[in-house]
């Protein structure tokens, strides 16, 4: 484990020297960390979003797509820019016919498609109605038209019919081409391909049909109109034959005049019976705007859904969706997540980090199994951890001899009666002599070091003379001194009262160090009460369990009362 441990002595500013990388939101290890502390909601919001879409895919009705390509035949002139405009409004008119009521109601007819279940008259969907609680329709108007009271049965069905196969179908242009596309869709594959080339079919015939009923209005115009210019060419002829006969040769002029008048009428005569012969040929033999260049095939596979589409979806929404969860929570998480988090609100000068001490001091697991000698040959890493702790400590049993310093918790079960234990042992490892004393209502080192004792701190603080025969001397460095009696005051209280047999700084003059086992502040007042007696407190707290403001709370209190606030601990914390 790294420890992420950032040192400044007492003496110096009580400004936090928070770690720069630690304390930097952006650097790749505050990434990692939120990585780390916010996995699992991110799995757990991405899992649950590709389960959506499994279940999606899975239930979703499929559906087929295919598409009949046509070519539009249209003669322009003109300059290229007029022909493209000339184009793309013929374009758009032949969109609107193939897209138009009369074709679709021909397509549906042919293919019988009231028969089929997929264009049965089924209720609004749900994305229907919560649109129209969304966007309401206009006053005066109704989501479905008026009921047209001379309608039919028939008509009302088949004008439903019409609207469910509209959307069925596509039709577009396909980029600036004269090829448009008409695109089916069905659940049934067979019935998409149908649906795509009757549409295509009953186009072509409405242009044809279209076109054969203009040249029959042209023609019947234009049968009236040679008529008219038959009588007319008649009558030029006859007054030319008279003038002829009976007029005078001399006059010249009139001749011509009269000659030309009869040829003007025989030029547009014959034009116009031209015209009316090509127009009963278009009625007789018609010809579409339109050809098919392709038709549609069966479809193999799905349009819809896409399954690798969807799934891919969703699992990215759900990637996003439980980022920003995950960040929304890191962000309002209040509990200690960083070392350098709880030492920069608090002001500390140092927060160390004690990754390993995972097993309450209960059962097997004792103090002394956790620092045997075994596992200080074997290097583990609370051992490495507390050596830290009391490395960063060091400084103080120089600038103050023989140092008395506090281990309290900000709440209980944080891990300080361990912490104690293990700087004590650490202490006591390299050579000074230290004593632990267990001043906690928990005596939970006094039970498991001492069980057999009958005098604690509460008799040797009656009867200094008792000292030395109620310490328990672990190693020849390590010296306890269990919680003793229970009656009257507790220890803490009786220290800062100041009328006891033994003074706290009389331990001075015996041991390097005295360290001693406080309750939790959160659950008694002997901290605050006996932190001026102190050389200095340490102040244990739990990751991802103890807030920072708890934290900060309890380190103003104890500053309050008097005390000198070390440094503080991060127990139970996870390896970087």
């Amino acid at each position: 484990m790294t420890n992420q441990m950032v040192y400044r002595s007492p003496a110096m500013s009580s400004a936090p020297s928070g770690s720069a990388v630690e304390s930097s939101p952006v650097s790749m290890q505050a990434i990692l960390h939120f990585l780390r502390m916010r996995w699992m909601t991110i799995v757990a919001t991405t899992l649950v979003a590709g389960a959506l879409g499994f279940l999606y895919v899975a239930t979703a009705t499929p559906s087929y797509s295919t598409s009949t390509l046509l070519l539009l035949n249209r003669q322009t002139s003109g300059t290229d820019v007029q022909a493209l405009e000339v184009q793309a409004s013929f374009i758009e008119g032949q969109l609107e016919i193939a897209n138009s009521f009369d074709t679709l109601a021909s397509v549906v007819k042919k293919l019988d498609l009231g028969s089929k279940p997929e264009f049965q008259e089924e209720a609004p969907s749900l994305i229907s109605r919560l649109r129209e609680q969304v966007a309401p329709p206009p006053a005066g108007s109704s989501a479905e038209p008026a009921a047209n009271p001379f309608q039919t049965d028939e008509e009302i069905h088949v004008n439903a019919l019409v609207t469910a196969l509209r959307g069925h179908v596509t039709l577009r242009q396909i980029g600036q081409s004269a090829v448009i596309e008409i695109t089916a869709s069905s659940s049934d594959p067979y019935q998409a391909m149908q649906i795509a080339n009757a549409l295509a079919d009953e186009y072509i015939a409405k242009n044809i049909s279209m076109k054969s009923s203009g040249a029959r209005t042209y023609s019947e115009w234009l049968g009236r109109f040679v008529t008219d210019q038959q009588r007319e060419l008649v009558d030029a002829a006859n007054a030319l034959s008279q003038f002829r006969a009976t007029g005078d040769p001399r006059d010249q002029f009139k001749l011509t005049e009269l000659q030309s008048a009869a040829e003007a009428r025989k030029t547009l005569y014959e034009t116009t019976l031209t015209r009316f012969t090509e127009a009963r040929q278009q009625i007789s033999y018609p010809v579409s705007d339109a050809t098919v260049i392709s038709k549609a095939g069966l479809p193999l596979s799905k349009s819809h859904p896409r399954r690798g589409l969807v799934m891919a979806f969703t699992v990215l929404v759900g990637l996003l969706a439980g980022l920003m969860l995950a960040f929304g929570r890191h962000a309002t998480d209040r509990r200690i997540t960083q070392a350098g988090r709880l030492g920069a609100e608090a002001g500390l000068p140092f927060v160390a980090k004690l990754s390993s001490s995972k097993s309450r001091l209960s059962g097997r697991k004792t103090p002394v199994a956790l620092f045997s000698e075994e596992s200080q040959q074997s290097g583990s890493s609370l051992s490495r951890d507390v050596a830290e702790l009391g490395a960063s400590l060091a400084v103080v049993r120089h600038v103050k001899r023989s140092p008395i310093i506090g281990i309290v918790g900000v709440e209980p079960d944080v891990g300080a009666t361990t912490t104690a234990f293990g700087l004590a042992r650490q202490w006591a490892d390299t050579g000074i002599r230290v004593l632990l004393l267990d001043a906690s209502d928990e005596t939970t080192l006094s039970r498991l070091l001492a069980p057999d004792a009958d005098f604690g701190i509460s008799d040797v603080l009656d009867a200094a003379e008792s000292f030395e025969s109620t310490v328990v001397w672990l190693t020849p460095n390590f010296a306890f001194v269990p919680f003793g009696s229970r009656t009257g005051a507790t220890p803490a209280a009786r220290v800062s009262s100041k009328r006891t047999g033994l003074r706290l700084q009389d331990l001075k003059e015996k041991f390097d160090a005295v360290l001693i086992d406080l309750p939790a502040v959160s659950a008694s007042a002997d901290a605050r009460l006996i932190a001026s007696s102190l050389d200095g407190v340490v102040v244990v707290s739990r990751y991802r369990r103890t807030s920072v403001d708890l934290a900060v709370e309890t380190v103003r209190q104890l500053r309050s009362s008097g005390a000198d606030v070390l440094g503080g601990v991060v127990n139970f914390a996870t390896k970087a």
